[in-house]
């Protein structure tokens, strides 16, 4: 199996050292290894590095890999979205994820650390690395880069991916919780009808 696929089966067991994500699975992994594919980015353990240097190599991995930028929207990274305000947590690991570091506390129980016995977050919108839901992109390999490439004196934390444009959000609706629509939404869709003086008579049954 390849190391995204490995790392996407194994994502609910935990290590002490998040870098161990990645680098107890490299070597099991039947992926191509640094200087085998131009660009790919050496996972060799290192702990001088920090979480997200490796993080980003890991990222930058799998989409030079896979051709595929389906990794920034598949949970995986046992870290969390803001940084660690304990001064119990090494000072090197206090790490706050990128949006484009997909974290574990985003998969639909909110990961194996927490206690929710419901729903708390939607399902990935791509599936598991060998369940594609769809192929938007048509076989089209992504072109990424890395706030690092850029930068050679840091990490910027910045990913660049080239894309078209298919539209421009125009609105944005008050938050939909718990399969409630709100009437503002109704609205902006034009599932509201009304009469001549204004006053709500049904709902499109479009909807």
């Amino acid at each position: 199996m390849s190391l995204e696929t490995l790392l996407h089966s194994f994502k609910d067991f935990q290590s002490s050292d998040p870098r161990d994500r990645i680098y107890a699975l490299y070597g099991l992994a039947n992926s191509p290894k640094s200087g085998q594919i131009s660009g790919l980015p050496s996972l060799t353990p290192d702990y001088n590095r920090t979480i997200l240097e490796v993080y980003t190599d890991f990222v930058m991995y799998c989409t030079r890999t896979s051709g595929s930028l389906d990794i920034i929207v598949r949970p995986w990274a046992d870290v969390k979205r803001t940084p660690w305000q304990s001064e119990s947590v090494e000072p090197d690991l206090r790490f706050g994820a990128p949006s484009w570091i997909s974290v574990l506390g985003e998969t639909p129980f909110g990961g194996p650390k927490f206690e929710h016995r419901t729903r708390v977050n939607g399902d990935s919108l791509v599936g598991g690395s060998l369940q594609r839901i769809y192929n938007a992109h048509n076989g089209t390999i992504a072109d990424v880069r890395f706030g690092v490439d850029d930068a050679p004196k840091g990490f910027t934390s910045s990913l660049f991916a080239r894309g078209i444009s298919l539209s421009e959000i125009e609105h944005l609706s008050t938050h939909m919780a718990d399969g409630i629509v709100p009437k503002e939404c109704l609205e902006m869709i034009g599932g509201i009808i009304r009469n001549d003086v204004g006053v709500i008579c049904n709902i499109s049954d479009s909807l």
